[in-house]
C-alpha cells in the first residue's frame, strides 16, 4: 500500500496541468490499490519496492516502473 501512496502522490503533484491533476486524484483510490496488488501479485523483489519508496520525481517512478515485471504499471493514465 505505501507504494502506491507514493506513487499517486507523486504522480498527482506531477501532473502537467489542473486537468490531469484533477483526474489523477479522482483515480488516487484505484491507483493506489491497482499498484498495491501488483507489487504483491509480483513478488516485487526488495530492490524494486526500495526504488518506489525513494523515488521523488516522476521520471523517477518511470525509471522504477520500467524495472517492474511486464504488466505491473505503476503509472496510472489521466481516467483510469
Amino acid at each position: 500500500m505505501q507504494i502506491g501512496v507514493r506513487v499517486a502522490n507523486i504522480t498527482v503533484t506531477s501532473a502537467p496541468d489542473a486537468v490531469a491533476r484533477s483526474q489523477f486524484e479522482q483515480a488516487r483510490a484505484d491507483s493506489v490499490r491497482s499498484i498495491a496488488e501488483a507489487c504483491m501479485r509480483g513478488k516485487w523483489d526488495p530492490g524494486l519496492r526500495r526504488c518506489f519508496l525513494t523515488a521523488s520525481t516522476q521520471p523517477e517512478i518511470d525509471a522504477c516502473d520500467a524495472r517492474a515485471p511486464a504488466g505491473a504499471a505503476a503509472r496510472p493514465t489521466p481516467g483510469s
